[in-house]
Parts: C-alpha cells; structure tokens; sequence
C-alpha cells in the first residue's frame, strides 16, 4: 500500500497511531519547533494577531499548543485523512480542523505550518511549492535532516544540497538545524531541521538582526553563501584530515597510556590514604589516646592558670596579677553557675519527656541558627521531628538567636546555647550533623562515638567552596566518610547519592531530597492581603516573573540580565538573602525589582502573586548537586516551574520546564505562561506537591534511625 496513500493513512489513524505514541510525537515535534522560531516571528505572530494553519494537523496536538501560545489568533489544522480530523475535533472540541486535499483547499492563511510531512513525499519541493501558495507571510517547515537511514514511511533525504534558497516570491529567513538525539524524552534519534520562508512583500530583510539566534539566522541574499559554507563540510581538503587523523590516533594511544598510568598511582594513593586513616582511627580507639586526651584537658584546664598568674606577675606587678585571677574566678563561677542551671534545666525536661512518652532524642549540632534569614532544611525537620513525638534540642551558635539555657519553640522542640551538656549527659542521643559543619572536628566524632551517641552525617548540598568557603578542612572531613563513623548518611539529590553509594554500605544510605510545608503554601489569592511592594505591579497588569531564594554565587545573573533585556515588558521579583553580596553582578534594569528578605510566615504571601516561578542556577556541581526546596514551595502554590539546564534534580518531576541556555529559558517561559490557566497541568503540579511534604520526608527518616540501629 502507498504510504503516501489515504487509505494508508486513515488506516495508521484508526489503528495504530495512539499505539505508536504518534500524538506524543506530534507535540514533541511541535514543542521543538516553537521552542527554535525566533522571537521577533513569536512577536509578529502575537502582536497582529497572524492567522496560523498547521497542515498535516494528525490529531490536533500542534494545532492545540498554539493556540495557547497564539492566544488572539485563529488557528486551524488541516490533514487529508478524515479519521485524523474527526479525532482532533474530539480531543481539542474548541479548536477548528478541516479535511482537505492539498488541492482542495481554499483559504490563505498568514502563517502555515508542517512539521514532518514533506520527507514522506518523492518530490517534497513540487508540495512545498503547492502548499506555499496558501501562505500569505511566513512559511515554516520542520523536516528530519540528514537522515541516511530513513524509515520506511519516509521517501526522501533532506540536507543542504537540497534545501532550497527561495520557493516562489518566498525567501528563506531563518534556518537552524537541531540535534534531538540527547533531548530530555526525545522521540527522534537524529537532527530536524527548522526553516521559516518569508514572503518578500511583506518582510524587511534589511531590518534581520543576523546575529539573533546562537544558530544561523540568515537573510536571503547571504544564503548562497551559507549553503556554499555548509556544504564545503563535506569537501575539505581529505589529505588535511587523514593527517590530522593519525595524529588525533597518536594522541588518543598516548593519553590512554597516561591515563592507565595515573589510574594506577591513584589506586596507590587511594590505598595509602585509607591505610592512614585505618591508623587514625586506631589511635583515637587505643586507650593511650584516651589517657592522654584526658591529661591534655586538665593540663589546659588546671595548669595554664598558675603560669598565666606569675607572668603577669613579673610583667605587671602583683596588684595587676591578682585583679585578673580575681576576674577568672569571676567569670569561672558565673560560668559554673549558669551550667548547673542549665543541667537542672535540662533535667526537668528530660525527666518530664520520659514520664510521657520514652522515644528517640535527636540533636541538632550548632550549625544554622533558628532564626537565620532563610528558612531551611534543619529547621523543618527537626519540627516534624518533635511533632511526631520525638524530643529535639536544636542548638544555636547565637550569631541570630539570642538564647541562654533552653527555650521551648513548641512542644518537644528546644532552641539551645548547652551543645556540650547535651553531649555530656544524655547517651544514646541521635546527632543530625551538617556536613558542611565547620566546628565538628574527627576528634569531637570520634568522642561522640565513645560516648554512646549514635550519628547521622546529612549530605544536603555539593561541598563547593561556593557554599563552604575555603574551609578546607570540611572537604577533608567529608572525604573520610565512612561506616565506622556514622550510622546512617542521608543525602538530599541523587548525584550526592551516588558519590556516597562508593563509601557508605546500601543500609545505611538514605536518599530523602528537601520538601514543602504544604498547607504554608498552598493559598489564594487574596487582593485584600497583597503586599504593599507588589500593588503597584499588580494593578499595572504586570506578568510577574518570580524567585524566592538565597541569592548567591550559584545564580546566574547573567541570565536574569538577559531576561530583563530581551523581555522588558516581564517583570522580575527576587525576594531573598544576598548571601555573598553577589547581587552587584545585576544589572540596574527597570523591570527587575528587589524587595530583599522576607520572612518565613510571609513568603507565601508575595509569592502567590508570581506568574512563572524560576529557578535560575548557573550550570555546575551546585546545581547538579541540588534539591531546591523552593521548587516544591512553587508546586504546592501551583505556579508553572521554569529552571536552568544543570538542576538535574528538579527535572525528576512532571510539569517541571527546562532552558537550556538562556534563549531557550525565554522560551520556556513562555510555554509556562501558557499552562498558567491549564487545570490538567496544576493539578500534576498539585498532586506532586502534596507528595513531597515535610511530613513525609521526615517519615522516612524517622524511620531509617529505628531501621538502621534501633532504639535502646
């Protein structure tokens, strides 16, 4: 049967073409070439409203995507199979399809489309110039390109040999070739190939900025040169190549001689370091450590007095030798008094704690403060923690909180300055430590341990001097993760899962990424409790591009200048911690505003009124490395999610929208400013919300502790 034939056709519509995924393909390829159309065309289309026709429509999903790009414009589609139209008129009933032959069709449209058609014609260029008689302005073709082993629906092979210059009084405007083999989800294994003709009368090729897209954008008196410049890909100078070839061949030969060479030292090194570390711990276990730890504490404790007492004696004189030691005194009996009163405080608690209901203590070490600008991962799950019954003291290094003894934030949930009581009188205790902790040294481990004290070490971000500084002893640390030091390592994304997967055993590895506070969240609209700072935008009908986050060295600033220049009639909101004074790397722009911290209690508030939420991170381990708790904050207000191309994890989720560089980020938006109305797509970003809670996360790790060592 000819597969070019009706009956071929309305026999794939009627039997196999939901099987073989074909309205799948269809967006696919129709998200692609909307994704590569320049902007200035997006922006023609729009503004005057141009009337689009997809011809060779299958089912309707093109035709149904832009008509939401294309909000004020007719759009219709068109297929000669009658069972083709009859199900797109079934599956999007508020858009117009038509069943007609190339011949019998009628009406001209501004702009008339087909993606993947023309290459199931021999003679593609005799339709293309049939079909261009029904277009009045701008003729859009998507063709697979370069396809040498096509499939068997498919007759003919573009590449630049045979793509033409002009069809008719139409000039080709833009071109751009595109790899979609190692697109997310991709349904094509080779390149497609964009081309937009423009009908000389109605466009100004004068006014073609040649530089816009990172592809070729080309005006048509420069094409015969273009194809001459492709086509000369093919046909360079071969001795040149073979040349380079052998010497490439050479090159490869001695690298992997290198690199077997270097796999073998590092081995060696590896080997060497882990037999220190062995020795390490063997020395902090053996009883002369012990010994001499303890001498070491009442050396430094006892001794330094009488020696500091009789230089000051000599240098000052003994009036001056005896004002100081009177001061020590001082202080060392305030210090001994407000510790035992912290002790009998501590001890009421824990003596009211087990009366109730005898279940795991967990601490938290002093690391991030309770009351630092930005809500985080600790403070959530040390309160599901406490609300599930279990008694958490979260200890402060006073940098944020003001905080003397123990201070009750709710029931179970204390806010204490007593780290080192904490770790004195209560054996058996859960430590929940940071690993980007700077104060816990592998000494203060090794005590803990000694103690009875059970750990988990919390992998949450990349330790990246971006996050921890020049610490350097922080990445040593971490580098000497292992079994005999924790007994559970709980990892927040999957690529730090997998760094740990090499060191830690499966049981007591944890993958638990960051959650939301669902209920916090998930709000409406309310006019009546808008923030000041955002009324005026609001009443201006501004589209409100939004980030709510730590604004630092991971974001990618040069992005958020693009987007405030390309797009000026957006305008962007960051709310936010300047964490490393980064911010200066902004561009002074009119459409971005800055309206600083806001706290925890108010975010949802301002964040509401955001259109498209971003998530703006530059491409690197960080991102990689990264669960944002802001990107399930953003679901659970059911706000459409754009992010940048590294936040791996984010990708994970359903209805998340990825740029992968900064054009494409534009147009992502784009497509999220569409889906901001669609039911279907708010309710998948509802649904995975409510799915990534707090509660759960903290579920999950309450029970790993009872799983991996259970309770005493």
């Amino acid at each position: 049967m000819d597969v070019n034939s009706r009956k071929y056709w309305e026999n794939r519509f009627s039997l196999d073409w939901d099987k073989k995924e074909g309205r799948e393909q269809t967006r696919f390829f129709c998200e692609i070439a909307l994704r590569h159309i320049p902007h200035q065309v997006i922006k023609d289309i729009k503004e005057n409203a141009l009337s689009v026709s997809d011809w060779g429509c299958a089912q309707g999903e093109c035709v149904n995507l832009m008509s939401k790009l294309f909000r004020d414009s007719r759009v219709t589609g068109i297929d000669f199979s009658q069972r083709a139209i009859e199900k797109a008129k079934g599956n999007f009933p508020e858009n117009d399809f038509f069943c007609f032959d190339i011949d019998d069709m009628k009406e001209k449209y501004d702009v008339l489309f087909s993606s993947n058609t023309l290459e199931h014609f021999d003679n593609p260029l005799d339709i293309a110039e049939k079909l261009i008689k029904y277009a009045k302005k701008y003729f859009i073709l998507l063709l697979p390109f370069q396809e040498n082993n096509r499939i068997e629906e498919h007759l003919f092979t573009f590449d630049y040999s045979n793509l033409p210059m002009k069809i008719k009084n139409f000039y080709l405007l833009c071109f751009r070739e595109i790899d979609c083999e190692n697109l997310e989800g991709t349904y094509w294994s080779g390149k497609q190939a964009l081309l937009i003709y423009a009908n000389e009368k109605h466009t100004d090729f004068d006014s073609v900025p040649l530089s816009y897209l990172t592809g070729d954008f080309i005006g048509h008196e420069e094409y015969s040169d273009h194809v001459e410049q492709k086509a000369s890909l093919k046909t360079l100078d071969r001795d040149s190549l073979e040349s380079r070839l052998v010497r490439a061949e050479s090159e490869i030969k001695r690298i992997s001689e290198d690199q077997g060479s270097l796999e073998s030292r590092i081995a060696s090194a590896e080997a060497e370091r882990d037999g220190f570390y062995r020795q390490l711990l063997d020395i902090y276990a053996s009883d002369f450590w012990k010994v001499a730890s303890f001498y070491w504490r009442i050396r430094d404790k006892f001794f330094k007095y009488p020696h500091r007492f009789l230089s000051t004696w000599k240098r000052e004189g003994a009036k001056a030798a005896i004002g100081k030691l009177f001061e020590r005194l001082t202080r060392a009996h305030d210090s001994a008094r407000d510790r035992l009163k912290s002790a009998r405080e501590l001890q009421s608690i824990l003596d009211l704690y087990y009366s109730n209901k005898p279940a795991e203590i967990i601490i938290y070490p002093p690391c991030v403060d309770w009351n630092v600008p930005l809500y985080q991962r600790p403070h959530h799950i040390a309160t599901k923690l406490s609300e599930f019954g279990h008694l958490v003291f979260y200890c402060t290094t006073n940098q944020h909180d003001r905080t003397r003894g123990f201070q009750e934030l709710k029931s179970n949930l204390y806010l204490t300055d007593k780290f080192d009581l904490l770790i004195e009188r209560i054996p058996g205790a859960w430590i929940i430590m940071h690993a980007a902790d700077p104060t816990i040294t592998l000494d203060d481990i090794q005590n803990y341990r000694g103690r009875g004290l059970k750990l988990i070490y919390e992998y949450m971000d990349e330790i990246h001097p971006d996050i921890v500084g020049s610490a350097g002893h922080i990445a040593q640390r971490h580098r000497l993760v292992s079994d005999r030091q924790f007994d559970a390592v709980i990892t927040t994304s999957t690529k730090l899962f997998r760094e740990m997967e090499r060191v830690v055993s499966k049981e007591k590895l944890l993958l638990n990424p960051n959650g939301v506070d669902y209920g916090h969240f998930h709000i409406k609209r309310d006019k009546a409790q808008c923030p000041e700072e955002m009324k005026d935008m609001i009443d201006a009908g501004k589209t409100i591009i939004g980030y709510h986050g730590a604004l630092a060295k991971w974001i990618d600033y040069s992005l958020l200048n693009h987007l405030a220049r390309k797009r000026p009639e957006w305008q962007l909101v960051l709310i936010g911690w300047d964490f490393d004074e980064t911010m200066r790397s902004l561009g002074n722009w009119d459409n971005i505003k800055y309206l600083g911290v806001k706290q925890y209690q108010q975010l949802p508030a301002y964040a509401i009124w955001f259109d498209v939420a971003i998530i703006p991170f530059k491409d690197g381990e960080v991102a990689k490395a990264t669960s944002p708790i802001k990107l399930f904050e953003y679901m659970a207000m059911n706000k459409p999610v754009v992010v940048t191309r590294d936040l791996v994890e984010c990708r994970r989720y359903e209805g998340v929208l990825v740029g992968t560089d900064k054009d494409e980020f534009i147009i992502r938006i784009e497509e999220a400013l569409m889906l901001k109305d669609d039911p279907a797509y708010l309710s998948i970003l509802d649904r995975q919300a409510r799915e990534n809670t707090w509660d759960v996360r903290a579920r999950q790790i309450e029970g790993y502790i009872r799983k991996v060592v259970p309770a005493p």
